[in-house]
């Protein structure tokens, strides 16, 4: 299984890789935060000026904790 792939974000070329099972222990490094919502048989995605449709998420504000920020991010979206 291939689990990474390589996409041009607004320009940078990044590389984006999955790791299954994998516990992070130090989030020091984390600078964003996205997710998946399901809700009956649907998937919320959010367009995004200049690059189209995305999972909702985004960066995260200093201090904040990860599940607080993923959460209220999440909220803006939808509400």
């Amino acid at each position: 299984m291939n689990n990474q792939t390589y996409v041009n974000w607004s320009g940078h070329h990044l590389k984006l890789t999955w790791l299954q099972n994998h516990r992070i222990d130090d989030f020091s490094k984390v600078t964003s935060v996205h997710g998946v919502c399901f809700y009956q048989g649907n998937v919320l995605l959010v367009h995004v000026d200049g690059r189209g449709l995305n999972f909702p998420g985004g960066h995260i504000e200093k201090e904040k904790h990860l599940k607080k920020h993923f959460i209220e991010r999440h909220w803006k979206k939808v509400m």
